[in-house]
């Protein structure tokens, strides 16, 4: 298997000792990276939203497009990025890999592995995205985190990550008509489940693997946030996962769904 990158320099050991030295295409602009995927030159596309300039945007935002190469988006969620991020997801792209936090040469091995499936978080923010558009340029990435950082547990995580305190996080959310901070968090933790539940885990190890507590405290949240109860959720889970993404998607703002 071949990759392409469109990366920081610095980035690349890293991708080359998950896959080998001969294996990656490190390329030097977007457009060597656009001419890759137009020619098919590689298996798997990596790409910093944050590398491309805005005269670039558009162009690398169509070749992904048409590219039948599956994309990775990788970040370090600087914030002046946001919006070019969420138009390659929309574009297409299968996943979301944060920068130095799960990045690790076991992780890309996991993902490549996974490819062409599209990620559960990548699917909710393409749904999502034309509310996520309407937040603070400073919560967009940290949202975008949530839903790819498992070790965001709660609002208190959150707010740690924006910098600021949960009652203005809550106001900006207010402010572009969305549901609070702790309706995301909730939304997030339960698309954790997803996989390993299509994968035919046991709920039990799956609330105990994502710190849900109690089964009681699971059903309350996804009563409130999909309307379903756990026996429908899981049956859901486990026949197309993909509903239980729009519905969460379709209730991220006030007078749209839950």
């Amino acid at each position: 298997m071949k990759l392409v990158a469109l990366v920081h320099s610095t980035w690349t050991p890293r991708l080359r000792a998950a896959v080998g030295e001969l294996k990656v295409c490190v390329c030097g602009d977007s457009q060597t990276f656009c001419n890759a995927l137009a020619a098919g030159v590689g298996d798997v596309a990596f790409v910093d939203p944050g590398l491309v300039t805005p005269v670039q945007q558009s162009t690398v935002r169509e070749a992904i497009q048409r590219t039948a190469i599956p994309v990775v988006i990788w970040t370090d969620l600087r914030p002046g990025a946001a919006a070019f991020l969420l138009e390659i997801v929309a574009a297409g792209a299968r996943q979301i890999l944060i920068r130095d936090f799960e990045d690790s040469s076991e992780n890309i091995r996991r993902i490549v592995d996974a490819l062409p499936l599209r990620s559960c978080a990548v699917t909710f923010l393409e749904e999502a995205r034309s509310s996520l558009s309407l937040l603070p340029l400073l919560l967009r990435m940290p949202v975008v985190r949530l839903f790819t950082d498992q070790t965001i547990q709660s609002s208190k995580d959150l707010c740690c990550i924006v910098g600021a305190p949960r009652r203005s996080i809550d106001r900006w959310f207010l402010a572009a008509c969305q549901k609070p901070s702790a309706w995301w968090v909730s939304a997030a933790r339960i698309l954790r489940t997803l996989s390993p539940l299509e994968a035919g885990v046991p709920l039990c190890q799956v609330l105990c693997l994502h710190n849900f507590g109690t089964r009681r405290s699971f059903r309350r949240q996804v009563a409130v946030l999909t309307s379903l109860s756990v026996a429908d959720f899981t049956a859901l889970a486990l026949r197309d996962g993909n509903q239980i993404v729009r519905l969460l998607a379709q209730g991220v703002r006030f007078g749209g769904g839950n």
